[in-house]
């Protein structure tokens, strides 16, 4: 766990993430807040150096740290404001160094950070998740619910080789693609995540568990295929974790880029528009802004994810039943993402399944309306739904497919609200989230 930890987050991201919260800190003239940052920061980087990467790390920045540090040590003792400004130019120094060393990196050598890792072989360690006492395994029609037997109890997989190179993932926080091979000789894949913490995500993936037992055992839901795909997180610690990958999916942003690209669009094309209509966009007023976003509506498509759907189907028949899987599968998590106060649903957060055309929704982090009372960009709508996503429903839009599932299951939510208001209060009481809730 503590080797996994290492990988999730290296130095030079450790330093980035903590030198931009610090960033905001100083402009709010928090200097306190910012100072008990950066010193946890220098204590958990003043360290024998271990790896490869450790080594190298110090080798670059040790001397201008342990300057910086100094700097912190003097304001501490003397009170001198002057002293953080210094600092914070050795740390502006360092964070744009970082910034050209590291800007590019898409494969991570385990030799290179964690030797133990590397050299990881036959072990008694069980594959994560391997032992949950149910799972649930989605197929093209249904969802049947299964439960490990004896036989597979007395064969339990332990993990018998970890591959030699995480792939990190282009996204904010850079995430690692882990796999490991089982002693059943079967590859089994994670995504490694640093700087978050999963213990949320893991009850959310509880509560669409009860979610979809409740459709499994009750009309007229149980055979409609509504079932929410669920995943494996696993919680290493309060900053790290682990997330079962969910195969034969592409996220939305990805499948539009890729559908633009072969039809000789621009990618960015929304964004293009605006900035040539209204380069001043974020600097204008109210009336300007509206004025500006109907403008790039009537110059620019959005049948992109309906044609996505249509040219991945061998035939009518097939598009008819990613089409409604689609709709039925947007439906659902509406509802039930409305019920939790679900925001960040941009497009990396949704995915479609390559099979099936159903949409699966990722990281949870932003839940009971966190979004909505953000300082910047606040979430104002319950959920997304936007023209893009009405286009794919088909020819009836919203008042089709898409209204009859909202209605079931908004209904068989609140007829299961007890069940659904129990597990909901424990998450809410929930340390971690009234944390969340208050900052």
């Amino acid at each position: 766990m503590k080797e996994l930890n290492k990988c999730s987050v290296l130095y030079h991201e450790e330093l980035i993430e903590t030198l931009e919260t610090c960033a905001k800190l100083y402009l709010n003239n928090d200097y306190n807040n910012m100072v008990n940052q950066l010193m946890k920061m220098h204590e958990k980087m003043d360290k024998i150096p271990e790896s490869l990467y450790e080594i190298n790390f110090y080798q670059l920045y040790g001397a201008q740290l342990r300057q910086a540090k100094k700097k912190i040590n003097k304001l501490l003792l003397k009170q001198n404001v002057n002293y953080l400004k210094e600092a914070w130019e050795i740390y502006q120094t360092i964070y744009q160094s970082i910034h050209e060393n590291y800007s590019n990196f898409q494969t991570i050598s385990l030799q290179y950070i964690s030797s133990k890792l590397f050299n990881f072989k036959e072990s008694n360690i069980i594959v994560p998740s391997f032992l949950a006492s149910y799972f649930y395994s989605i197929y093209e029609n249904n969802l049947t619910l299964r439960s490990i037997n004896p036989e597979q109890n007395n064969k339990v997989v332990t993990i018998k080789q970890i591959d030699k190179y995480l792939r990190v993932i282009g996204t904010k926080q850079h995430p690692r693609k882990i796999s490991m091979i089982g002693s059943d000789n079967k590859q089994y894949i994670y995504l490694l995540k640093g700087l978050e913490d999963l213990r949320q995500d893991e009850r959310v993936i509880q509560i669409f568990n009860l979610v979809n037992l409740l459709m499994a055992k009750e009309n007229p839901t149980s055979n409609l295929n509504l079932f929410i795909t669920v995943y494996s997180v696993i919680p290493l610690s309060n900053k790290s974790g682990l997330i079962g990958w969910v195969h034969d999916c592409d996220s939305l942003d990805k499948l539009i880029k890729d559908y633009r690209k072969i039809s000789n669009k621009i990618p960015k094309v929304e964004r293009n528009t605006l900035n040539k209509y209204n380069p001043r966009f974020e600097s204008s007023k109210f009336l300007s802004k509206i004025d500006s976003f109907f403008y790039v509506i009537e110059n620019t498509t959005d049948i992109d994810l309906r044609q996505i759907i249509w040219l991945k189907s061998k035939d009518c028949e097939s598009w008819f039943i990613r089409t409604t899987n689609y709709s039925r599968s947007l439906a659902v998590m509406s509802i039930v993402g409305y019920i939790l106060g679900l925001g960040d649903r941009h497009l990396n957060n949704l995915l479609m399944n390559r099979k099936t055309g159903k949409i699966v929704h990722i990281d949870f982090s932003d839940c009971f309306e966190v979004a909505m009372k953000r300082e910047k960009y606040p979430e104002k709508v319950p959920f997304r739904l936007t023209r893009m996503l009405v286009k794919a429903l088909g020819i009836t839009g919203v008042e089709g497919i898409f209204r009859i599932t909202c209605e079931n299951i908004l209904k068989l939510l609140k007829d299961n609200r007890d069940s659904l208001l129990a597990i909901l209060s424990a998450l809410v009481h929930n340390p971690l989230i009234s944390f969340k809730l208050l900052i």
